[in-house]
């Protein structure tokens, strides 16, 4: 069952530069996306909800592109923060395991006064993940949330709770 979709994808070649937006990336196990910048192996991808940016946005009355968050994927149709610890399947084949909420810094404020405060809770500032398994993400995909049992079987999971393993 789909539980959101791939709305647009950002790659970022080089730290610090602005993102380019791409209509497919390939994510590569043990790289992140093809043509983005050499991230934390934890940290591979990150993904920004759509919904919530706009909800941020209005409550401080700006408009601002999503790309102004640094996230790789901007997708609609999930709650970002119910996917901790879990894996999600973007595409026929793309494997992220969701290792955690993506922490805003002092850039969002230089895009805007109040933005790095506005994005702090509730992983308003969207999670980050490490690629499980490879395969080509394009804008428009499907992103469906696999069963709590892929996390438990993989030994993450235990009795009281996840921990990083």
């Amino acid at each position: 069952m789909s539980q959101g979709r791939v709305e647009e994808i950002y790659i970022f070649p080089n730290r610090g530069e602005e993102a380019q937006s791409v209509q497919m990336v390939k994510a590569l196990v043990g790289n992140g996306l093809e043509g983005d910048h050499r991230r934390h192996h934890n940290r591979q991808v990150s993904l920004l909800s759509r919904e919530v940016w706009l909800e941020t946005t209005a409550e401080l009355g700006v408009e601002l592109e999503p790309a102004v968050r640094r996230a790789n994927l901007l997708v609609s149709g999930m709650d970002l923060s119910a996917t901790m610890w879990r894996r999600l399947r973007v595409g026929a084949t793309a494997q992220v395991l969701i290792r955690g909420e993506t922490t805003p810094c002092a850039i969002m404020d230089q895009a805007f006064p109040g933005l790095e405060a506005a994005l702090e809770a509730d992983a308003r500032g969207g999670v980050f993940g490490r690629i499980e398994t490879g395969g080509p993400i394009c804008v428009g995909d499907s992103i469906d949330l696999l069963d709590e049992d892929a996390v438990a079987k993989s030994g993450l999971a235990t009795s009281h709770g996840l921990r990083i393993p």
